[in-house]
């Protein structure tokens, strides 16, 4: 993943578990699902789709606030699932999102919506969809038209004068004027899709999970637990070799009923010393890590 300074899985705070399987990698496989039209003249289609993720409760509480307006830049992707992953691994909030149908267009633009809503990254992504022959507008200007008309008259100067010949020479404009023109053309569409990134606080325990799914439910006959999905670097989880895909049954020898009990145990006990009993292909473990103290 290169990131451009010409301009850019569900990445959800340990608070947004319930959203990590709707707004972040999972939610790369539905943003075609969502394409809008994006309208035409010089309205920026990313602002037009835009969907804020930030009426989740306590989203604002989450993010790092910056006294200085750092440029935003873009990450051109060709997989969304690994690049929002790495994101997530990273340390940044999802916190909305676009997606649409267009003609070729100016990415950049999505920069532009980046600054207004506080991103620091995009990850954009652009796939082809057809080519399309259309009737497009051509609009031509027809010049001014001069025109150029000799009057011709005769006269006497006296009555015994032979007759003498005047000429005028009148010279008419017509203004020029534009009209439109029909012609076909074949235009592409493509399928544009970008995720909108900003930086969170310091993680007490390190990691993004989601509930048991059905499956993993029946191998291990029990409805609790939680499944790791992502750990953030430089976190206790990430320092105590925690992986993605291991499934945390008990927090200090208590069995954690679902994410949102496993969340509120590492609220309680933020700045201690914690024993996580994990399974990993089969094997249990436990893993003791110190959280990071509670962020005032």
């Amino acid at each position: 993943m290169k990131l451009k300074n010409s301009q850019s899985n569900f990445l959800i705070p340990e608070k947004f578990y319930d959203s990590v399987s709707k707004d972040g990698i999972g939610v790369v496989y539905s943003l075609l699902g969502i394409l809008a039209i994006s309208f035409a003249g010089c309205a920026n289609p990313y602002s037009q789709n835009y969907q804020s993720l930030l009426h989740r409760p306590q989203t604002g509480s989450f993010l790092m606030q910056t006294s200085i307006a750092l440029k935003p830049k873009i990450v051109t992707s060709t997989n969304m699932e690994a690049d929002s992953l790495s994101m997530l691994e990273n340390g940044y909030l999802l916190i909305g999102r676009a997606a649409f149908r267009s003609p070729p267009i100016d990415e950049t633009q999505a920069i532009d919506h980046a600054q207004k809503v506080g991103a620091e990254i995009v990850l954009t992504k652009k796939e082809y969809v057809n080519t399309v022959t259309e009737s497009v507008p051509i609009t031509e200007w027809l010049p001014d038209q001069q025109t150029t008309v000799t009057e011709m008259s005769t006269f006497q100067t006296s009555p015994t004068a032979a007759p003498s010949i005047a000429r005028r020479q009148i010279t008419q404009t017509v203004q020029g004027e534009a009209y439109i023109q029909y012609v076909p053309q074949n235009v592409e569409y493509y399928n544009y899709s970008a995720t909108f990134w900003k930086k969170i606080k310091p993680m007490k325990f390190g990691v993004f999970v989601q509930q048991l799914d059905n499956e993993t439910k029946k191998r291990l006959q029990t409805n609790r637990g939680v499944i790791v999905k992502a750990v953030v670097r430089k976190t206790p989880a990430f320092n105590a070799d925690i992986l993605n895909g291991d499934i945390i049954v008990l927090f200090n020898n208590e069995p954690i009923a679902d994410p949102e009990d496993f969340f509120a145990k590492i609220k309680a006990n933020a700045g201690q010393e914690v024993t996580v009993k994990i399974i990993r292909d089969g094997t249990t473990r436990d893993i003791t890590l110190t959280l990071i103290a509670a962020i005032q």
